[in-house]
């Protein structure tokens, strides 16, 4: 009986010796994936950063720029024109509707001018327009 329970004894430390190895195996890859997984979520994280803090020039909009774009943008207003709705102010500049209704004025105030050739400003000017408070 002795030797029985002296062969079993050393199958369970033998056993527990193979699930210690196969844990410590385990744990070390986690910890791996781990320090890999942290690493990037590091360089993403910095990047995001970096990027949030990067700062556009603001653009100089000259006083007959905005005036001519506000002119232009009250007559397509007032018009019969269907297709133009103007800004929706509810929403971001960014937006397709609001994007779409400041090419259209855009468009407008170059044709008024005579052409791309023949426009003062720039398109980053009329665009710029946009963020002008007055």
């Amino acid at each position: 009986m002795e030797d029985r329970c002296y062969v079993l004894l050393q199958i369970v430390v033998e056993e527990n010796s193979r699930l210690r190895a196969t844990i410590e195996a385990r744990d070390a890859q986690q910890q791996r994936l781990f320090e890999e997984l942290s690493l990037k979520l590091e360089s993403t994280h910095s990047g995001q950063t970096k990027q949030s803090r990067k700062r556009t020039r603001p653009i100089n909009v000259p006083q007959q720029c905005r005036q001519d774009f506000r002119k232009i943008y009250k007559a397509l207003t007032n018009s019969d024109n269907e297709s133009f709705q103007g800004f929706v102010m509810g929403e971001s500049f960014s937006t397709e509707a609001n994007q779409s209704a400041t090419k259209t004025v855009i468009e407008a105030v170059v044709a008024d001018h005579g052409g791309t050739n023949k426009c003062p400003w720039s398109t980053a000017e009329l665009r710029g327009r946009f963020f002008q408070n007055s």
